[in-house]
């Protein structure tokens, strides 16, 4: 169970997290084209998925693999249509 101060602390993490991530997001997509930002955009659930078998040591199956490289390849091809 988690102790009052712990509650706190995952609040401030919570919310400094998401503030600084929409903020910088923001910022980036006013200077780039869309599909740059959703070819930027599409590597988060790759690089968690990384990190989730370096970290955790959790494994990547097949289906997930091969999911997850159909999606970023529509998104690179989103990304070179762009002028």
């Amino acid at each position: 169970r988690f102790s009052l101060g712990d509650w706190g602390l995952c609040l401030a993490a919570g919310v400094s997290g998401l503030t600084i991530y929409n903020l910088c997001i923001n910022e980036g997509e006013r200077t780039i084209t869309a599909g740059a930002a959703a070819l930027i955009g599409s590597t988060i659930p790759i690089l968690a998925t990384f990190a989730a078998r370096i970290f955790l040591g959790e494994t990547i199956r097949a289906a997930a693999f091969w999911g997850g490289a159909l999606a970023f390849g529509g998104v690179i091809l989103i990304g070179l249509g762009e002028e």
